[in-house]
Order: structure tokens, then sequence, then C-alpha cells
């Protein structure tokens, strides 16, 4: 199934990721290419979405809720912080959308399903799982993955990852786990097909299930070891959508950003903003107080981030001589 990406509006997604991974291989098993800024800061693109890492030791809310969606990555030789069970929890309280990726998932002192185990136990929500990581015996990496719901393989070649029909004992051993996603999919959708379908016991539609698999609001956990979900997250990341739009004031006129070319953006942590209708570097007055002018000389913008010493949250940005202030949200 094909999902047209939604470009019209440049979206933020975080990336939580345990301290001690590389942030460069994070990004790339989330789909993403790296675009470098000055002074090491780095993040992650792919078509409108900017993927913002932020280590698990470091993570400061306003900024991981001013997002469109949070994938949080947990690698199986480690356990989840105190920290990072909070903000999740937080971030199920703001209906943010989530994703939980797994790395080291068949080679981890805890296996994939002992880490999706852990997360439903600590982390207070359901997970949904369609795809399950397929171990190389002869290496500690993964072959591919099984795609519960299609009963196919993605396999894993030096050309990428190819899609084909998976053998009579992947279906036969996953039965009872694919009954349970389609049954948790059906009632998540609210489709009455499905839901028909589902109380008559009749067969159900794969396009409509893997339809309903895109809708807002399910949580699911991907394997991430040599790059195998990337197709998984970009196709989530297509399902997101601008979860605020900031107003924007133009002397007496009251509109929103994106009713707007200009430049603008807004503080969500310390030395970070979110900005709209810029992809480029810009130099930025800074708008706090009472709308006095602060120059951030070291501006970079990289997607929908302003890197910039001296931001805070709640901060406005536009470019020098502006007219144009945004309003909301505050942070």
């Amino acid at each position: 199934m094909t999902i047209v990406p939604r470009t019209h509006l440049p979206l933020l997604v975080c990336a939580l990721i345990p301290a001690d991974s590389t942030t460069d291989a994070v990004l790339a098993a989330l789909g993403c290419r790296i675009q470098r800024g000055r002074k090491g800061r780095v993040v992650g693109r792919h078509e409108n979405v900017t993927v913002l890492p932020v280590p698990h030791n470091d993570i400061d809310a306003p900024a991981i809720l001013a997002s469109d969606g949070v994938v949080l990555v947990i690698d199986g030789n480690q356990g989840v912080s105190p920290s990072v069970i909070d903000t999740w929890r937080e971030l199920k309280d703001w209906d943010v959308p989530r994703h939980l990726g797994v790395l080291k998932s068949v080679t981890g002192r805890a296996d994939f399903d002992e880490v999706i185990a852990i997360g439903e136990r600590v982390l207070d929500d359901a997970m949904m799982v369609r795809y399950l990581p397929v171990e190389n015996d002869a290496s500690d990496g993964i072959d591919g993955m099984y795609d519960i719901l299609t009963s196919e393989l993605h396999v894993l070649s030096a050309a990428g990852i190819s899609i084909r029909s998976s053998d009579p004992e992947h279906v036969a051993l996953t039965a009872d786990k694919r009954e349970v996603l389609i049954e948790d999919i059906a009632h998540h959708s609210q489709s009455d097909e499905l839901l028909d379908a589902l109380t008559t016991g009749m067969p159900m539609s794969i396009p409509a299930l893997e339809a309903a698999w895109n809708t807002p609001g399910i949580v699911s956990a991907t394997p991430l070891d040599d790059n195998v979900g990337v197709n998984v997250l970009t196709d989530w990341y297509a399902t997101l959508e601008a979860r605020w739009l900031p107003t924007v004031n133009q002397l007496d006129v009251t509109i929103s950003v994106e009713e707007t070319n200009e430049a603008l953006g807004i503080g969500i942590s310390k030395n970070v903003a979110r900005v709209w209708n810029n992809d480029r570097e810009i130099w930025f007055e800074r708008v706090h107080g009472k709308h006095s002018p602060v120059t951030t000389d070291d501006c970079n913008v990289l997607g929908a981030v302003c890197f910039a010493t001296g931001i805070a949250a709640g901060d406005t940005l536009r470019p020098q001589h502006s007219e144009y202030l945004l309003r909301e949200p505050r942070f």
C-alpha cells in the first residue's frame, strides 16, 4: 500500500535514543538522511519531516510535546529509565503520536517479544505488533521482518528490502498473534466493515485492514536492526498531521502560520526553536518580553528546527524588520 506524504507543512518528530547509541546510525535506521549544521548539530530529514534526536538522558518535555510525533528507540541490552517512562506517559496524556523502535531485537539480553512485554508493562500502553524480526542463524543480525498482517517476508539484501510470500511455517507459528492483531485493528478503527466481519466471523479484507492500520492513534513497535524498519517508519511519518499551527499577527490581522510565506519560529527548548516556511539559513531577530528584538548571530536552520544561542521556550523568531509575530502556542 502506498501512502502519499503530506508535504505542505513541515513536521517535527523527536527521536528519543539511547545515550550510548550512534546518532547517525539511529537516524538512518529511522529512514532519514543526515543533515549537519554548525557546532555538531545534526537532524534527520525525510520528505517534509525533520527528526530531532534527543538522548534518553537529556529529555526536555517542552520540546518533546511541541513535536508532531515521537519515536522511542529502545536497545534490547538496556532498560527503560524512569524519565523515559514519565515522558512517554505524558505524551500519551497529550495524544502525541508515538512509535516504538527496537535495536538489538534478536541479540539483546531482552529479545523483541520481551522488549514489547516490558514496554506494555512500564509504558502503560497497548502496543500493536505487526512486524517481527527474522533472525539470521549464521550471524548476530537479522534476515528481515515478517509481516503478521499480510503474511509476507521483508527480506534484506544488498539491493535493499524485497517482499516475498512467507513459508507456511511462519503463518502457522504466528496464527494466534495475527488473530489478536486483526481484532485490535478492527476495534481501533471503528470501521463498520471490519467490526461486522469480526462479529460474524467472516474473512476481513487485507486492504481494509492495511488502511485501518494507518489511522491515527495506533501505537506500534518495529525492529530497527540493519535498517530493516525503514519503510515502516517512513510510512508512519506520512500518516502524521501538524498537531498545532501557531497564529500570526500582522499589525491588526490574525492569520495561521500556514497562510504566510514568512519564515517564523517559536522557542521550544533552550537554544532550539521550531520554524515554519523556511529551509535555509537566515538571520532572525528574537522577540521576547515587550517585543524587544535580540539578534541571534549564530542562527542555524536545519529543516523544521532552528538552533541559536539564547533562545528560550516561548520566544518568537522572525526575520529582521518583519511585521509578523507568532502568538500561539506558548511553552
